[in-house]
């Protein structure tokens, strides 16, 4: 590439395509829990280390609990930068409970609001940097509507399958929808994070029962976004099942079992 600097788009594209770029496309991100709690803190916070870093592209870092406080959850939010926001109650304790999972409006609530600070950034950063919006996936989502518990979510799965198949349906087709609108309110596709593919949390069999089905349909609705990421987290990945979530970026966790960075 000579001395040519390219700009961030362009450098991810080339990447993308395997074709010459003049350095790797960078980005990071990390919880600040103190300022995740509304949209101008967040959004501040974003563009703060996005300028101080000059990072290739912004991953929002959507407060976790935002996936599940539509249907319940309720937090103290945190006052300290590495202190999570405690959970205070959650709406799922029996099976009778999952009648609870009702779809949200994806621009409403604490997703609207995740919505409004993707808005708010891009209008900071203009059209040349991508973005991308964080969703977790239905499995990790029930999880939190059970105490933010995956043994309670694998208890529930074993015990009544076909109930917990009806909420997982419900949190797909409301992720789905906010996944789409994603992409209306800016962004350069998403970033999705799915914990089921490990043996920590599901499985392979259970995997293709009750996550693969809920998590593909989430890419697919975000296929107009040309810089979606999947995000596996977890020790001993199930590293197949990514030829059945088709993405343009891989992420995964360094635990045990999963390929190192060298």
């Amino acid at each position: 590439m000579g001395n040519t600097q390219l700009s961030k788009m362009e450098r991810i594209k080339r990447a993308l395509a395997g074709q010459p770029v003049d350095r790797p496309p960078i980005s990071f991100w990390a919880h600040n829990f103190a300022r995740e709690n509304s949209v101008e803190k967040l959004a501040d916070e974003t563009l703060k280390q996005f300028r101080l870093y000059d990072w290739d592209f912004i991953k929002i870092q959507s407060r976790a609990s935002c996936f599940a406080e539509g249907w319940g959850n309720r937090y103290t939010p945190s006052t300290e930068r590495a202190v999570q926001p405690k959970l205070m109650e959650w709406p799922i304790h029996t099976v009778a409970d999952l009648k609870k999972v009702r779809p949200l409006d994806p621009e409403a609530g604490a997703l609207g609001e995740q919505l409004a600070v993707l808005r708010a950034i891009r209008k900071e950063v203009g059209p040349e940097v991508p973005l991308l919006l964080t969703i977790f996936a239905p499995s990790m989502v029930l999880s939190y509507l059970l105490g933010e518990s995956a043994a309670r979510m694998l208890e529930l799965i074993r015990s009544h399958p076909r109930e917990a198949e009806a909420a997982l349906a419900l949190i797909r087709d409301t992720y789905a929808d906010y996944a789409r609108a994603c992409l209306r309110h800016g962004a350069d596709g998403i970033f999705l994070g799915i914990k089921g593919c490990s043996p920590e949390q599901m499985t392979r069999e259970e995997y293709a029962r009750f996550g693969l089905p809920y998590d593909r349909p989430i890419l697919e609705a975000a296929k107009q976004g040309w810089l979606n990421m999947l995000h596996l987290c977890g020790p001993h990945l199930y590293f197949e099942v990514v030829a059945d979530l088709l993405s343009p970026l891989l992420s995964y966790g360094l635990d045990p079992g999963n390929p190192s960075l060298s």
